[in-house]
C-alpha cells in the first residue's frame, strides 16, 4: 500500500481524479513508520494531508519503533490498536465521532442533525463565503467599491437567523477591509484573517441552532486547537503541540456536549491566524479525527 500510495499523485492529468476521491466514501487508513527510511513517515504523512484534502474519510497513524520498515511485522500491539477502529464490529462506539459539513450543506442552514452519538462537528464557510470574502478583499485593494458586495454578503448571512448576534464578525471585517483599501495591497497573512471569517460565521450559526434544538452544543475556535508555523495561506500543522490542545479541551467537555469548532482555519505560536490550503476544512476534520482516535 505504501508503494502504491507513493506513485499516486491525485492532481494528475488535472482536477477530475480529485474531484471523484473528493465525492467518495472510500475509508482511507494510512500507517506510518517514524523510523522506516524507505517509505519514511514524513512522506505518509504529506500523503495523508493530500489525501485528507480531497476526503475526510482519511486517518493516519504512527507506530513508534527501532525496527524500521518491517515494525509493522513486529510492533502487533501498536498495530492492532491503530486497525482496533477499521475493523470494530460494533457500530456504535463511545469514541467521538466527527462529521464535516461543506458550504452546500450549510447554505439554507438544513442537513444539520444528531442521532444521540457522540459526536463533533467540523463546519466549512456557507455556500461560497470564502470566493465573496476573497473577491471583496481584491477589490479593496484595488481602491473599487467592495461595500455593496458586502451588504449583500452580510444580508446573506444573517437571513433568516436574526436571533444569532454576528455583528462582532462583521465589525471586524469592515476593520480589515477599510485597513486594505486605505494601504491599497494586503499580505497573506491579511488574506487568512479575511477568508477565516467565512468558517467562523459558519460556526456560530450552527452552534446557535443546534443550542436551539436542544443539543449541548459548544462552540470551539480552532484556533485554539490546531496550531501551525507561519506560512500563511498553505500553513504546516505543529502535530505533538495540536493534538495536545485537542486532548486537552475535549477532556474538559460534558459527555453530552457536541462540538462545533472551525474547519480550514488554524493559528501558529504566536496565535496569528493562519489556514490549511485548498480544502483545508477536509484536511482539519481528518486531523480532529487522528487525534481524537
Amino acid at each position: 500500500m505504501n508503494q502504491l500510495l507513493k506513485t499516486i499523485d491525485i492532481n494528475r492529468n488535472g482536477e477530475e481524479a480529485f474531484i471523484n476521491l473528493q465525492n467518495s466514501d472510500t475509508n482511507i487508513h494510512i500507517i506510518g513508520v517514524d523510523s522506516d527510511l524507505f517509505f519514511t513517515a514524513q512522506e505518509n504523512k504529506d500523503t495523508f494531508k493530500k489525501l485528507a484534502q480531497a476526503n475526510s474519510n482519511v486517518t493516519y497513524g504512527e507506530i513508534h519503533s527501532l525496527h524500521g520498515h518491517d515494525a509493522f511485522l513486529i510492533e502487533f500491539n501498536q498495530m492492532e490498536e491503530l486497525l482496533k477502529g477499521v475493523f470494530e464490529r460494533n457500530g456504535r462506539s463511545k469514541k467521538v465521532k466527527v462529521l464535516k459539513f461543506g458550504g452546500k450543506s450549510l447554505a439554507n442552514g438544513e442537513g444539520l442533525d444528531t442521532d444521540g452519538e457522540n459526536i463533533a462537528v467540523v463546519v466549512s464557510a456557507r455556500n461560497k463565503a470564502t470566493d465573496e470574502l476573497e473577491a471583496m478583499l481584491d477589490k479593496a485593494a484595488k481602491g473599487l467599491d467592495y461595500v455593496k458586495d458586502f451588504e449583500e454578503f452580510e444580508k446573506y448571512q444573517q437571513h433568516a437567523y436574526g436571533n444569532v448576534n454576528l455583528s462582532e464578525e462583521f465589525k471586524g471585517l469592515v476593520k480589515l477591509f477599510e485597513g486594505v483599501a486605505l494601504l491599497g495591497d494586503y499580505s497573506p497573512k491579511i488574506k487568512d484573517q479575511v477568508l477565516a471569517f467565512g468558517e467562523l460565521l459558519s460556526a456560530k450559526l450552527v452552534t446557535k441552532l443546534l443550542i436551539g434544538r436542544g443539543v449541548n452544543a459548544k462552540f470551539i475556535d480552532s484556533r485554539q486547537l490546531i496550531k501551525t508555523d507561519s506560512n500563511f495561506g498553505d500553513a504546516k500543522v505543529l502535530e505533538t503541540l495540536s493534538k495536545e490542545n485537542v486532548k486537552s479541551e475535549f477532556g474538559k467537555l460534558d459527555l453530552d456536549a457536541v462540538v462545533v469548532t472551525t474547519g480550514f482555519i488554524a493559528s501558529n505560536e504566536l496565535n496569528e491566524t493562519t489556514t490549511l490550503g485548498r480544502n483545508g476544512s477536509n484536511y482539519s476534520a481528518a486531523l480532529l479525527a487522528n487525534y481524537l482516535n
